[in-house]
């Protein structure tokens, strides 16, 4: 079933896939050579560090700007009038918060990593750059934006020492600390701030948390401030350059004269809109991370936001024929395990040399076998799972089937990975799929009523089992090559989804039966399941033609018993 949002979820993980190599290229080599260790230069993925972050959503950039901006320009508007609690006094140079694009994004990178602190480096070309970071957790909810920001006003150190018989006006003390986040909040000399905000599940010391993180850098920074801080009516003292208007929600902050005449200040650095495609990608896939699979793990869509980057060149490879050529070889297959024999295989197909060897399958005829339709979702998932270029199966990829529904299934995979050095024929799904069947020499009549697996490694037949799985009726695969530029072979992966999984100790692989005579019409659905199919008689379906089919026979049935009555 083809679902109407795939080509969107898929043309954002191809952006994501894009702008990951993006990331690594031109713009990082800028921090890379201020410092190797700068957030933007050793932080090139989400979660580089590992630390069990999934279910990850961003508050979109655009949308954070104007609200966070507010916060801390009112409180610095506040504050520049009447000081802080029981310390009365004046601010006469603060400046006024303006947003700055570089500043969020690096905040934005440094939230990806889900981080427990600061980062260590997050310096600008043009200035220093001092860092704040808010997390709340709570273990059933989301914490608010709104709650990470009181946490962190909450307290009494200020930019300047407080006194509770400090003067109205004269000379303040200042008591500058970059770890106390008031004393960013409310130092005068701060021009520029950039922010991210977003919430995530983490595992901390076995516990599921729910976490909201809230990212701010500031600048320019100075590495000392001096003692003696003025004290005086708001905006008595602006600096050079800036001024006060009566027309601001906050009167009492300087404003950069050309921000007030309408300039755009920021003009040096172009964000890539990178973080407003990932907050699509991730809109997208919400609901595999509202909760763990029944094993315990986070859902494949959750947990890989971006292909891996162990290899410089990660592509796709499964194209629309190889797609249509890999369901007709499971329906095939199916098709003909479900009558007992390779019937009708044409000079052209595939199977000629690979399978029509087989004449009797050696196996009970099946009753209940279905044929398969490729779903969208699966190979989606099948897709993100190969571009981490990984040799063995994920860990969860339950999926919704058929779409729309509530309830997510259990899916099993089929995984083979091939060390390609380009001496020998290219290894492509094909050749895949036939490694799996191949394994039907193993399977024996036993094996099916209950399935019951091999414990000897040498004689495994579960991929062979999944294959002909009667009640696995969904598909979805992909391929990927991996590969490094200075390498002489390429890893290619291909994962084949099927839903409802199969392969279960204990359960049946099929009915035994004539075939397609145990059709399931009390679970007839537009998925099938309750007809034979019009394409592979020995399979049950439920498509239109199937269905019309079916009633067609019904009717020359009844027919043909009144014409004998009369």
């Amino acid at each position: 079933m083809k679902d109407p949002n795939f080509k969107s979820l898929t043309k954002f993980y191809l952006v994501l896939v894009t702008l990951r190599v993006a990331l690594s290229a031109k713009p990082n080599e800028q921090y890379c050579s201020m410092n190797v260790g700068h957030t933007m230069c050793l932080y090139t993925k989400f979660d580089s560090m590992g630390l069990g972050c999934y279910d990850y959503n961003e508050i979109p950039s655009s949308t954070l700007q104007y609200s966070i901006l507010d916060k801390h320009n009112s409180l610095r508007n506040h504050y520049s009038e009447f000081g802080w609690g029981k310390a009365q006094f004046q601010v006469p140079n603060m400046l006024a918060f303006v947003w700055d694009t570089e500043l969020a994004d690096i905040a934005a990178r440094w939230a990806w990593q889900c981080p427990f602190g600061e980062d260590d480096y997050r310096n600008v070309d043009r200035f220093e750059v001092a860092n704040l970071v808010g997390i709340l957790s709570e273990i059933d909810h989301f914490p608010s934006v709104d709650d990470v920001w009181r946490s962190l006003t909450e307290g009494n150190h200020t930019f300047h020492e407080l006194r509770s018989d400090q003067r109205q006006n004269g000379s303040l003390k200042s008591s500058f600390n970059s770890d106390e986040p008031l004393s960013i909040l409310t130092n005068p000399y701060f021009k520029y701030v950039g922010c991210a905000a977003a919430r995530y599940q983490q595992i901390v010391q076995d516990v599921r948390e729910h976490r909201r993180i809230l990212v701010c850098n500031y600048g320019p920074l100075s590495l000392s401030y001096d003692s003696n801080q003025p004290s005086d009516a708001p905006c008595s003292s602006c600096p050079e350059g800036t001024s006060c208007y009566s027309g601001s929600p906050y009167p009492n902050l300087c404003y950069d004269e050309k921000e007030i005449e309408g300039d755009k200040l920021d003009v040096h650095y172009e964000s890539r809109d990178f973080y407003e495609e990932f907050s699509l990608y991730k809109n997208s896939t919400n609901k595999y991370c509202s909760e763990l699979c029944k094993n315990g793990e986070v859902h494949t869509k959750c947990k890989y936001q971006f292909p891996t980057d162990k290899y410089e060149e990660v592509t796709q490879i499964l194209g629309e024929q190889m797609k249509t050529v890999l369901l007709r070889q499971h329906n095939v297959v199916r098709n003909n395990f479900a009558n007992g024999y390779w019937t009708n295989i044409p000079q052209s197909s595939p199977f000629q040399t690979k399978y029509s060897n087989l004449q009797s399958t050696n196996l009970p005829l099946a009753a209940n076998m279905r044929e398969m339709q490729w779903n969208d979702d699966l190979a989606l998932s099948a897709s993100i799972w190969t571009m981490q270029c990984i040799a063995e199966k994920d860990k969860c990829r339950d999926e919704y089937l058929p779409a729309g529904s509530l309830v997510r299934e259990y899916v099993t995979q089929l995984v083979d990975a091939v060390n390609w050095t380009g001496k020998d024929g290219f290894p492509n799904a094909d050749l895949s799929f036939y490694k799996w069947y191949s394994e039907h020499l193993l399977f024996t009549e036993d094996k099916i009523i209950p399935f019951s697996n091999t414990k000897d490694p040498t004689k495994e037949y579960r991929e062979f089992a999944q294959i002909i799985w009667a009640e696995s009726y969904f598909l979805g695969c992909a391929t990927t090559v991996c590969r490094n530029n200075n390498s002489t072979s390429s890893l290619i992966v291909t994962a084949c989804n099927y839903g409802p999984g199969g392969v279960v100790e204990g359960r049946n692989v099929y009915v035994r039966g004539g075939p397609c005579t145990h059709c399931m019409i009390l679970n007839r659905t537009t998925h099938g399941g309750a007809y034979c199919s019009s394409t592979y008689p020995y399979l049950c379906s439920g498509s239109v033609f199937a269905s019309q089919r079916f009633a067609i026979q019904a009717l020359l049935t009844i027919a043909g018993i009144l014409l004998i009555l009369q």
